[in-house]
Parts: structure tokens; sequence; C-alpha cells
């Protein structure tokens, strides 16, 4: 096994999944490669959600810092193949729960029973290497964007029924491109007082199973890795380890993806290590990402992560842009 922490070399890191405002970010890709030039990133690369607007922005103000931009894009899908999973994993929170805190037949409804419902297991794929602009994948990317101003305006519209309406203007922008989710709501949520935070905003409305959620109609996993591989594009499942359930990158290996985001910040240092251990294994590459998306969620703060880390196909990538 090769321990991270000892065997690190000294070299310059990558972080290969950030976000500017043509998703859910607040910066603009500009500022957001200013941020990792600073941070002394060697290789870094701008991954909206379910679009490419950013790159050529972010990789013209990269050149100027020395920053090597890799082009990518965070694409959203589903996977079928995890839902048993997540059954498996529901059922044993449900057994601990009536363990621990038997039901109490007096206790109130649970506020958030409305509107509950099982969505997709969701999936995000980091897509590397495919230039802006590919034909291909901005038909895919376009039908996706469709569906995110679509369950947007669906959520907003269940936020006004239910007493908390919030003004759409500021999002005009983003309804008619598409880069809209639940993050713009939630800052809505909280510009309109009826919440004190994002966090806030998401658990008690935004969230799976809350209120106003409503559930996403997703590409499924397999037919994204096809348009991604069939491009000559490299694909890593972005933070295996965050809202999916136990066992899950042993699945997407099996599904065929190129490669895992080994570091995330939502990782704790044993899952990095098992994570990048399963892609050595399988000969994958093992990614690392801030998912940087707004400076007052916190500062930014480049993976340590070195290129030699990464490994596989991604690691090819990234020797070529020199």
């Amino acid at each position: 096994m090769i321990h991270l922490a000892r065997h690190r070399a000294r070299a310059a890191r990558v972080d290969l999944h950030s976000h500017s405002r043509h998703s859910d970010g607040t910066l603009a890709p500009c500022e957001v490669a200013r941020r990792m030039a600073q941070a002394g990133v060697a290789a870094g690369a701008l991954t909206d959600h379910d679009s490419m607007a950013g790159v050529p922005e972010f990789r013209r103000e990269a050149a100027r810092h020395g920053l090597r931009a890799l082009c990518g894009v965070e694409l959203t899908c589903a996977c079928a193949e995890l839902e048993p999973l997540r059954a498996a994993e529901a059922e044993r929170r449900a057994r601990v729960a009536a363990a621990t805190a038997p039901a109490d037949p007096g206790a109130p409804a649970d506020p958030g029973a409305a509107g509950r419902g099982a969505g997709p297991v969701e999936v995000h794929v980091l897509a590397y290497g495919i230039q802006p602009g590919t034909l291909e994948l901005e038909a895919f990317m376009a039908e996706i964007r469709a569906m995110r101003r679509a369950r947007v305006a669906g959520m907003a519209a269940r936020l006004e029924e239910l007493g908390r309406p919030v003004d759409l203007g500021p999002l005009a922008a983003n309804l008619e491109s598409g880069s809209v989710g639940r993050p713009h709501l939630a800052r809505l949520l909280v510009a309109a007082g009826h919440v004190r935070t994002v966090n806030e905003a998401f658990q008690a409305w935004l969230a799976e199973g809350r209120p106003a959620w409503l559930p996403k109609r997703l590409p499924e996993l397999r037919a994204t890795l096809a348009l991604v591989h069939g491009l000559g594009g490299v694909a890593v499942a972005a933070h295996p380890g965050m809202a999916l359930p136990p066992g899950s990158p042993l699945v997407l290996v099996d599904q065929g993806v190129d490669g895992l985001e080994a570091r995330h910040p939502s990782h704790r240092a044993a899952l990095v290590q098992e994570l990048h251990d399963l892609c050595r294994r399988n000969r994958l590459s093992a990614s690392a990402g801030s998912d940087f998306h707004d400076p007052l969620l916190g500062r930014y703060r480049a993976p340590e992560w070195t290129r030699e880390e990464v490994g596989g196909r991604l690691q090819a990538l990234l020797e070529a842009l020199g």
C-alpha cells in the first residue's frame, strides 16, 4: 500500500474540480483561475455543471498566470445500478433508528413528509479533454439544462404554494441558459428572509424529500460514459464518498468510469487512501478537486494532490498540457 502522506512528491498541485457563476458558483471563471494560480496550483480545470460556457475565459486567464488549464465539465446523470445499495442503506438506517429511538405514536407528523419521493441515484461525472462547442456534448448538456430549468421553476412554484415565495428575477440569465440548481434557490430563500443560511434552506425546504424538493429526470450513467468515451474524453466519478450509498465506488468502477475523485473536501483521510488504492489496483485515475463554489462558504483551498498521484488516462491528459 502507498501511504499518501508519507510518499507525496514535492511537485506542484492539481485542482480538477471547480465551479463558476456559469453554474452554481458565484465567481467569474477568470477569478477562479486567479485563485488557483495564487494558491500554487500547476494544473486546473473549471468543471461547471452541464455547461462549458466559462471554459474559454478560464483558459485565457490561466494562460496569463502560467496555470495549465484542462477542459472540463461536470455532467449530471443517474445510475440505476446503485438503487439496490441505496435501498439497503435506507433499511439499515431504519433498523438503527428503530433500535435506538422507538417510534412515539403521539409524536407530531414529520413536516418534511409532504412531497417526499425517491428520485434517481444521482451521479456526477467529471468529463475531461473535450473541447467547448463539441456538438454532441453541447446537445447532451442542453437537454440536462432544460431539465434543470423546469425543475427550478417547479420548485419555486412549490415554495410559493408553501408560503415561501422567492423572486426569480435575479436568476433570469441563469434560467435562460439553464445553468441553475438548488443552490440558486437556496440563496434566494436567504435573500427573501425565509431562512438564515443556505444550509438551512436545504435542510428545511430543498433537500431530497423536503417539502419543495422535486426529483430530476436524468440520463443514465452508461449513456453518459458512452458519450464521453466516444468523444475521446476521460470520465471521472466526482466525490464518490459524498451522498452515495456505501459500496458505490466499486459499482462505478464496474460501470466503466476512467477514475474516481479520491481527494475531495467531503472525504476523510481513510477514504482518500481507500479510493486511491482502488484506482491503483484497477489502473484508473485518482483525481482531486477543491469543488470550490463560493468564497462566502469558505476560502479557496487547493487540494494536496499532485499530477503524479493521479495516474491513468487523466494523468496522460495532464502531461499533454506540458
